[in-house]
């Protein structure tokens, strides 16, 4: 079963800030996640595996 992450969770996992989560979000370059409730919102671990997976290759291009 896949885990989901609240915002604190998220933060701890990503090591940003809750207002960069959601500014990145708003600009596309972060998953939305589910909305859990009409106002919780949660994200599956495989989205932020496979974020964090994109930002590492990203790097790794960058400095080659």
């Amino acid at each position: 079963m896949n885990k989901i992450y609240r915002i604190s969770g998220v933060c701890e996992i990503t090591g940003l800030k809750t207002s960069t989560i959601y500014a990145h979000m708003k600009k596309g370059n972060f998953p939305t996640g589910v909305m859990l409730t009409s106002k919780a919102r949660g994200w599956p671990e495989d989205q932020l595996k496979q974020w964090l997976e994109q930002r590492a290759k990203a790097q790794e291009t960058a400095t080659v």
